[in-house]
């Protein structure tokens, strides 16, 4: 530094200025997309770089019109069970700011729906050939039924939308069950109907 008046030169201490990288997002992506419903979403993020590499995490998730927070601190999210499509994404917080990855919506599919399954609930022992079916079944499912082998068997038809079993002289309460799978999307789900 000179002086304007002419008494000399100082220096001034020298300060060292560090300029810390670009803040970079995350990426985020699903560990199964699509998924079914009652399903969790599994998702990973990438560890986002920058500043001071010190980042606060944040999960967000779509709840109709609003973002919801979800989850703070962790580079892994699962969410709780999804009935519908949704969207998710992570804002990644360091002291030189925050940044936030793409917004990703994952795909929930249905699980089949179907009408009550219709047959005899009181059987009489030893009766045979007794009629089980799902009115107006969808035919592109696939079933696959099961009967306690303790009260009774399935003679015909356990791959299809109706059974019929030959039930034993064991009495008691049981039930017949059905798990339907929809091909295309692979989701399944069990129904059950009791039997005296």
């Amino acid at each position: 530094i000179t002086s304007l008046e002419g008494c000399g030169i100082v220096n001034s201490d020298s300060i060292f200025v560090e300029l810390l990288p670009e803040l970079q997002e995350g990426a985020i992506e699903f560990a199964f997309n699509p998924i079914c419903a009652q399903e969790s979403a599994s998702i990973n993020s990438t560890q986002p770089t920058g500043g001071n590499n010190d980042f606060d995490i944040t999960w967000f998730q779509s709840s109709g019109t609003d973002w919801v927070q979800t989850q703070v601190s962790d580079l892994t999210f699962i969410s709780e069970p999804l009935f519908e499509n949704a969207q998710f994404f992570v804002q990644y917080s360091d002291l030189c700011g925050t940044v936030y990855s793409d917004t990703l919506e994952i795909t929930v599919n249905p699980t089949p729906e179907i009408n009550s399954i219709q047959g005899e609930l009181v059987p009489c022992q030893l009766s045979t050939d007794q009629l089980y079916t799902i009115p107006w079944a969808n035919q592109s499912y696939d079933y696959l039924w099961n009967v306690d082998p303790q009260y009774g068997v399935i003679t015909s038809g356990e791959t299809v939308s109706e059974i019929l079993v030959d039930w034993y002289d064991n009495s008691g309460n049981t039930n017949i069950s059905v798990t339907v799978t929809n091909p295309l999307t692979t989701c399944s789900d069990t129904f059950f109907q009791d039997v005296e």
